[in-house]
């Protein structure tokens, strides 16, 4: 969902004036911040968990 929101508002070929292309390009923007948001926030959960269990995990 991430890849496909954005490739489809980048290659419409609507005029720049069309409402319709900024509307998709404006959810493609919040799937965008989303996704890096969850990004970021599952590599903080892992570093927490490699912090907490990681010398157990070493073995």
């Amino acid at each position: 969902m991430g890849v496909f929101v954005p490739v489809g508002a980048l290659s419409s070929f609507e005029p720049s004036d069309g409402a319709r292309y900024y509307v998709s390009l404006g959810i493609a923007m919040i799937v965008l911040m989303l996704f890096g948001i969850a990004v970021l926030k599952a590599i903080g959960a892992r570093r927490k968990r490699r912090e907490e269990i990681g010398h157990l995990l070493e073995r």
